[in-house]
């Protein structure tokens, strides 16, 4: 490379990571491989990012589709269920409604294409995230704290 040259920056190696921020990419041919059982219309993607409140999630031909999540509106179910056919395992994840309709499956995502030991660290990256959101909720619950205990009443206070 000349010393004159323009040096090409792509935008992710310009951009700063924060702490706990994590992205999951699965490789190119390994979502054609991938062709397992899986519910139709899952979303197979090639790319997962966990940013602060922020799920983002990637997939279709150079990444043209996208969802997001915010932490405390969905969250997630991650199995790890066999298929009949290979005896593999097909790594799914249901991303489930908490904000409006509890219990409500908003989209499958089949991870089929990740590395077992990426997936593993997804679904870890997944808890934590879901946790920090019922820590945030139950900070800002002034009756969090109680439980389930019943009311004080005015004569234990004497």
């Amino acid at each position: 490379m000349n010393a004159h040259e323009p040096r090409l920056e792509t935008r992710a190696s310009r951009r700063r990571d924060r702490i706990g921020d994590a992205v999951f990419r699965a490789p190119l041919g390994a979502r054609r491989r991938a062709r397992r059982s899986a519910p139709e219309g899952a979303i197979r993607p090639s790319a997962i990012e966990i940013r602060g409140a922020t799920v983002r999630v990637v997939w279709g031909w150079q990444g043209w589709h996208e969802r997001t999540w915010q932490r405390g509106q969905v969250g997630f179910v991650c199995s790890s269920r066999t298929v009949e056919d290979d005896g593999v395992p097909s790594r799914l994840i249901l991303v489930v409604d908490t904000a409006h309709d509890a219990g409500a499956v908003t989209a499958t995502l089949a991870c089929d294409g990740f590395a077992p030991a990426a997936y593993a660290a997804l679904t870890r990256h997944l808890r934590n995230f879901e946790a920090i959101g019922d820590a945030e909720r139950a900070a800002t619950d002034p009756l969090a704290w109680a439980g389930s205990a019943a009311p004080l009443s005015v004569d234990s206070l004497r």
